[in-house]
């Protein structure tokens, strides 16, 4: 009988380890799965400008994630828009080369430029929009001001490149600060 009870309270012993085990990592795994919660998208554009001396002209690429650039579509223009990667869409395209000239502005030596939009393609879970300004004279001042996703998402940020002649200069366009003004002359 001594021997029975022992393999009784060894049982129970066992039973309460395992359960003391699950518990734990029950708990564990519900902490792992709260955490992924509080897991925030960044909103992120990237925009190149590049001025061409041989030709007075400026290029403009911006790089926008697919998914935000359809729902600001989708809240501005149309329900109905769709992005999709090699369907022609002439509303979607005319929605974009609208959003963009509304939201990208660019001044040079205090006049607007107007913007003509070249078309985008798909690179991945993006959409690259190709931009240009012709006729473009020698730049002394140059402001931008960019505005793409900030009525959509408070947290986005705007990263933009300008390349002039040898000089480079980068800028972090957010709700607050999205214009940027510089000096060159």
């Amino acid at each position: 009988m001594i021997i029975f009870r022992s393999s009784m309270k060894m049982n129970y012993i066992k039973k309460n380890i395992t359960m003391k085990k699950y518990g734990t990592l029950i708990i564990l795994v519900s902490l792992a799965l709260l955490s992924f919660k509080t897991v925030h998208k960044h909103y992120l554009s990237l925009t190149q400008l590049k001025y061409v001396e041989e030709t007075k002209s400026l290029q403009v690429t911006t790089d926008l994630f697919v998914d935000d650039l359809e729902m600001v579509l989708r809240q501005r223009y149309s329900d109905d828009i769709r992005l999709v990667e090699g369907k022609t869409d002439t509303v979607a395209e005319n929605s974009i080369k609208n959003y963009l000239n509304d939201k990208l502005v660019i001044w040079i030596n205090g006049g607007k430029i107007d913007l003509n939009f070249l078309g985008y393609e798909y690179k991945q879970d993006k959409i690259v929009c190709y931009l240009e300004a012709e006729n473009v004279p020698e730049i002394s001042t140059f402001d931008v001001s960019n505005e793409v996703l900030l009525d959509l998402f408070p947290e986005q940020q705007n990263v933009v490149k300008l390349k002039i002649n040898d000089l480079e200069k980068s800028f972090l366009l957010i709700r607050d600060s999205s214009k940027e003004h510089l000096e060159l002359k």
